[in-house]
């Protein structure tokens, strides 16, 4: 199954039309850009699926910092090298297997050789998107894990509240005919909702909460 809060990604009849690019025409068209960006984001699907390392070392190169969001389930030596890494597993909304072996021995591997930076280990931290009480029992689970296995330390764990577009993705039938001002309230009701469970919980006094700020802004409009 296929699972995103933001189909349009990672949708195939959204992405397969899109050109492939070579690393030159990447660092081109990265150039092309009011500006010029500071920081590259490599997103997917999940990233750890292609050889970037190259890619990676390049944008660097051009003083840009590179930043990297995957799901935890699949290592490759070239994530140790980018600037911040976003680890964010799939909850059981998702309907994905979860193997709580197979992320731990990633998040090791991932942090090996990283060292602390004002209190932050190797600019690495958890994301878990929420969409239920389920997912919230299992993103509060997997917090706890985490501190155990670290012995206390942890790492920043953000919970982030779940985009009901993604409800289309692996279901093609569906279709979202929200308002943009109904997709707002949407996603704000679950914020707050999500806020409200993290606050009375005492044992997540350090999980930050989020909302896709984007959505809130713009619904879920592409190219923004």
């Amino acid at each position: 199954m296929v699972f995103s809060d933001t189909p349009h990604a990672v949708l195939a009849e959204n992405v397969r039309h899109l050109p492939r690019l070579s690393d030159d025409e990447i660092l081109d068209a990265l150039q092309l850009l009011p500006r010029g960006p500071s920081l590259v984001v490599l997103s997917g699907g999940n990233p750890a699926m292609h050889s970037l390392g190259a890619l990676n070392e390049r944008i660097r190169e051009g003083g840009m910092q590179t930043s990297v969001e995957t799901q935890g389930t699949l290592f490759k030596p070239w994530l140790r090298d980018v600037n911040r890494l976003c680890v964010s597993p799939k909850p059981p909304s998702s309907g994905m297997a979860w193997k709580e072996d197979n992320f731990f021995s990633f998040l090791a591997k991932c942090l090996d050789g990283r060292e602390y930076e004002d209190g932050w280990l190797g600019n690495v931290f958890i994301k878990v998107v929420v969409f239920d009480h389920t997912d919230f029992a299992w993103a509060r689970d997997l917090y706890v894990a985490i501190l155990e296995h670290s012995g206390g330390v942890g790492l920043p764990f953000y919970m982030s509240a779940g985009n009901d577009a993604g409800k289309t993705v692996g279901n093609p039938g569906r279709i979202d005919d929200r308002s943009i001002e109904q997709v707002r309230s949407d996603l704000l009701s679950r914020y707050l909702w999500l806020i409200n469970r993290v606050m009375v919980d005492p044992v997540l006094d350090d999980v930050k909460v989020q909302a896709q700020a984007h959505v809130l802004a713009w619904g879920n409009k592409q190219g923004v």
